[in-house]
């Protein structure tokens, strides 16, 4: 079965991290009151994890057949996929946009290693980092891919993935389907599970504005 779209490849330069962000990720709500040592090891990992990141992308592009009742979204390569929560989002959209990010393996490899060396804090601090790059590195490529449609007088839906709501995690085979012959800096394990471990995967709609 062929994946019936278009796929782009491309490179984000690391984000810059907050130490309140990571913090926040932590569930501190006033920062003023966080312990020194704790603020300390939050801003050494946001230092050295922007050296350690290396945030690749890739963006499927394909038509959507059909959008049913029950959830069941179709797109024009034969692939389905069911989420009736998702399948809502899509109301007016024509095509379907499926990414794959990560940030590669480094700041999840060095948080092992200072938890191997009994810095827990600091451990869980870089951690904390490389989840916080993905959710921003995400939020670049999604303004990456809007800036080309404005040409195309195109807005996008809002984003799910298998996983989330009511979608299974079992599709992500079949949105890693969609990829079949580029080789991919991600990889999935037996449970459906990304490795590295630091990476996303994020679908959409695009609708196609009436051009004014």
């Amino acid at each position: 079965m062929t994946s019936g779209g278009t796929i782009q490849r491309f490179s984000l330069n690391p984000p810059v991290v907050s130490v309140k962000m990571i913090l926040r990720l932590q569930k501190y709500r006033d920062i003023a009151a966080v312990p020194r040592r704790i603020r300390d090891s939050a801003e050494k990992a946001a230092r050295e994890a922007s050296g350690l990141a290396e945030s690749q992308v890739l963006l499927w592009r394909g038509p959507l057949s059909r959008v049913e009742a029950d959830g069941t979204i179709a797109l024009g390569g034969g692939q389905c996929f069911h989420s009736p929560t998702f399948a809502r989002l899509l109301t007016g959209s024509t095509e379907l946009c499926a990414l794959l990010l990560t940030v590669g393996e480094g700041i999840e490899r060095r948080a092992g290693q200072l938890v191997d060396d009994g810095r827990l804090l600091e451990g869980l601090m870089m951690d904390t980092c490389g989840w916080a790059m993905v959710s921003l590195s995400l939020r670049a490529a999604r303004r990456k891919v809007a800036e080309t449609e404005k040409s195309r007088n195109c807005r996008f839906t809002s984003a799910s993935a298998p996983g989330y709501s009511d979608w299974p995690l079992v599709e992500q085979k079949t949105l890693f389907e969609l990829f079949a012959g580029e080789p991919l800096p991600i990889s999935l394990d037996d449970w459906q599970t990304m490795l590295p471990r630091k990476s996303i995967s994020s679908v959409f709609g695009v609708i196609r504005e009436p051009l004014p």
